[in-house]
């Protein structure tokens, strides 16, 4: 109605989907509609900043001051180095034949022992301080089948590797995350949601290129809430005798779906209080604990985020990305954007540049053994994340941007803006400033000659008045 944008809440009592009955050449949809509508209250809470905290970075420290409220969040200890993030893509299963008979095989892209080894060249390469995910650790691999039950794959070294590297880890001051998905089911429909047409739940890749799912690849299944209790309870009788201190939470932290299964109907308001409650029963068993993602349900419990989001949709509504989530949560949780070697824009120093932006840690996505592994298979994106055409460049990045992020760890983000066309500062609350130049060419701002593609450091410095 006005040229102004604007901001408003919607709520959503009822759902309402079509199902489509054919007949012949004739086709017609009927409406079908959710059984109970929602019963529970609604309620939004607004604050309000006023004077120089009346900008987002002022916003973001109202929502962290009510987080640490709500939530008891605590800040970080400072350290002498920040963490490393390293995600290792263990096993996963692919398609072979034998004398014309096609079967799946187990396959491994990196092993228990190579991990080890992986993190003993980073080490020895000045990276002491490193946090391992390690994806596709147990039965049969990356989309592994139920995990109330725990089997290591055995083409990674099976139970006794597993051990000796929770083993190194935990002499070697490695912190481990075996990572796993509650809520997405690989194998088998028994657990899954359903679709108002009571079709299962069933998820396909995204084809960038056509705008649409691609019904060619599946992905997964959606995993009923009504089923995780006894999933989570399954999985940590048998994590718990692994001796893992740290768990990653593959989908907890990201995803909250609805079930529309006649006998048992679950809105996505029931599926939460669900999901946290399984939060707060792994909380329990995990001393630390990684989400993916990380929504604001997941704060209480998340050590870890990892895959924080880091840049807006870029839709064309959109002026500049602003680093909200970072600004709101850092000092009080071990944050990491994407992974370098798996960004859009293809150049890991920006992705370095964006992570002193925003105070997130270094974090990359490797596998040991020949990248020809996954070719023409449903893995076909990982072909590019073999570790040795990363390993140097990446510790070069680290140990670049340590000397920065271990001076600011454990301290909130106080300030960020825009000082000019590809240049931003953010404030730290113990007075340090970080002034990021992504342009490939030399800027001068506030008194200062920023290189192209580098950054400037610099101790209660007015970037307005171009002095301290």
């Amino acid at each position: 109605f006005t040229s102004y944008n604007s901001i408003g809440s919607e709520y959503r009592l009822t759902v309402m989907d079509f199902y489509t009955l054919t007949s012949g050449t004739r086709s017609s949809s009927v409406p079908m509609f959710q059984k109970k509508l929602y019963g529970g209250h609604i309620q939004i809470r607004y604050m309000f900043t006023e004077g120089d905290a009346s900008d987002y970075a002022g916003m973001a420290s109202l929502y962290r001051n009510y987080l640490i409220q709500k939530y008891g969040l605590q800040p970080l200890p400072a350290a002498e180095q920040t963490p490393f993030v390293l995600e290792v893509a263990g096993a996963f299963r692919k398609k072979k034949s034998f004398l014309g008979v096609p079967y799946h095989a187990t396959e491994a892209l990196t092993t228990f022992d190579q991990a080890q080894q992986l993190l003993e060249m980073l080490k020895s390469n000045g990276v002491h301080r490193i946090a391992l995910r390690y994806v596709g650790w147990f039965n049969k691999g990356i989309k592994h089948t139920d995990p109330s039950k725990i089997n290591p794959s055995g083409v990674l070294g099976g139970m006794k590797g597993l051990k000796n590297l929770v083993e190194y880890a935990k002499n070697n001051g490695v912190e481990l995350f075996p990572d796993t998905a509650l809520l997405r089911g690989y194998k088998g429909d028994k657990s899954a949601a359903e679709f108002m047409d009571r079709s299962k739940a069933k998820i396909y890749e995204y084809d960038l290129v056509m705008n649409s799912q691609n019904k060619e690849k599946f992905s997964h299944y959606i995993v009923s809430t009504t089923k995780l209790p006894g999933i989570v309870s399954g999985f940590l009788n048998d994590y718990m005798k692994l001796g893992i201190d740290g768990l990653s939470l593959r989908d907890l932290g990201g995803e909250v779906n609805s079930d529309y299964t006649p006998s048992h109907p679950v809105d996505r308001q029931s599926a939460l209080l669900t999901i946290k409650d399984q939060f707060s029963v792994i909380d329990a068993a995990a001393p630390s604990v990684m989400v993916n993602i990380g929504n604001a349900y997941a704060l209480p419990y998340a050590d870890w985020i990892v895959n924080a989001p880091a840049r807006s949709s870029g839709l064309n509504l959109v002026d500049e990305d602003i680093p909200f989530y970072q600004i709101a949560l850092h000092g009080y949780v071990q944050l990491s954007g994407e992974p370098f070697n798996m960004a859009l824009d293809q150049n890991p120093r920006l992705s370095m540049l964006k992570a002193l932006e925003t105070g997130s840690n270094v974090y990359y996505q490797w596998f040991f053994n020949e990248p020809s592994l996954v070719k023409d298979t449903d893995y076909n994106n990982l072909y590019a994340l073999h570790y040795k055409d990363w390993f140097d460049e990446a510790v070069q990045l680290y140990l670049e941007a340590d000397k920065v992020l271990s001076k600011v760890s454990n301290q909130p983000i106080v300030g960020h803006r825009k000082l000019a066309d590809g240049v931003y500062i953010t404030v730290y609350a113990n007075g340090l400033t970080v002034a990021v130049n992504y342009n490939e060419k030399s800027v001068q701002v506030g008194g200062v000659t920023i290189a192209p593609q580098s950054y400037s450091l610099q101790v209660n410095r007015d970037w307005a008045k171009g002095g301290e």
